[in-house]
This record gives C-alpha cells, structure tokens and sequence, in this order.
C-alpha cells in the first residue's frame, strides 16, 4: 500500500548548451612590471608550461599591451619556465639572469603595468 501523499516524478534531463572545455598548456606565471629603480628594461614576462611534455611555440606570438614573436625552435619543457624580457641584456646584467628571451615590443603605455589587462597569446 503506498502512502496518499507519494506521488510519481517524472524526472526529465535539461538539455545544456554546447560547452568546450580547454587544457591550459602554456599560462602568465608571472608579471613583473614595476623595477625599483623603474627601468622599463627590467620588466619581464615568465611562461609556465603546465603539460607533462615540451610544448613546441615556434612562432606564437605575445600581443597586445606588448609584442614578441618566439623565434622558430623555441621549446618550452615540460613543466618549464620561460622568461621573455623587455631587454634581456639589461636584466643579465642588472640581476644574472641571463636565460630570457627578447627584447619585446612594448606598445605605446609606458609601462607593462599598464599593458598587462591585454597581453594574450594568439597562436
């Protein structure tokens, strides 16, 4: 005997619009904008390879506040950094580091503060 107030659901599936889901491969780890001593040519941008697996970016391209283009062969390891600088001679010579990529285009702002709401990666 079933209770009065049982009553039978149906139970209908709502339909969802057509989604993509995307694998991060290469991601802005780091921005650094603002030097102490407020050289531009301090500035730099780092690159994380997320994926397992070296992540080919021959090509590819940073636009927007700034632009580089990635020279043919570039190779990002997996689970690797990569820094491209403002001036890459400058920074070597500023702090020893001396394993970035550039010089970078920056666009008119004076600043990659300014810039940093539209640097993206188009590939």
């Amino acid at each position: 005997m079933r209770c009065p107030s049982f009553q039978r659901r149906r139970l209908s599936l709502e339909r969802l619009e057509q989604r993509l889901v995307l694998d991060s491969t290469l991601v802005f780890n780091e921005i650094f904008y603002h030097p102490a001593s407020d050289q531009a040519g301090l500035e730099w941008i780092e690159l994380h390879n997320e994926l397992a697996i070296d992540l080919d970016v021959s090509r590819w391209r940073l636009s927007g506040g700034i632009d580089y283009q990635f020279t043919e062969g570039t190779i990002v390891p997996g689970g690797g950094y990569l820094v491209v600088a403002n001036d890459p001679q400058e920074l070597s010579v500023q702090t020893g580091f001396g394993n970035s990529l550039g010089p970078y285009t920056p666009r008119p702002l004076p600043t990659l503060k300014q810039r940093t709401r539209s640097i993206s990666i188009p590939v």
